[in-house]
């Protein structure tokens, strides 16, 4: 017998699904960010090379307003395409 939870992890979303779940996160990512919140940098070319944490305060500016104008076009529904 499958748990709830498995039987979540099998269903297929619809893409406007997606896009909803993305939105709630992107809001709730906004509201949570600050100079503390640690962001996970990742090299997919160096698949040996380890993933790396840098406080968001430690960004220079232009990155910080990147992500947070990113966040914010995601919570507006303004995604067009994602990998999962």
């Amino acid at each position: 017998m499958q748990t709830n939870s498995q039987q979540e992890n099998k269903r297929q979303y619809t893409d406007e699904e997606i896009r909803q779940i993305l939105m709630e996160q992107a809001k709730k990512d906004l509201k949570s960010i600050n100079p503390d919140t640690l962001i996970i940098l990742s090299f997919p070319e160096e698949i040996t090379k380890p993933n790396e944490n840098i406080r968001f305060g430690d960004l220079p500016l232009e990155n910080q307003e990147g992500i947070r104008k990113g966040l914010e076009s995601i919570a507006k529904g303004e995604v067009s395409r994602w990998e999962i």
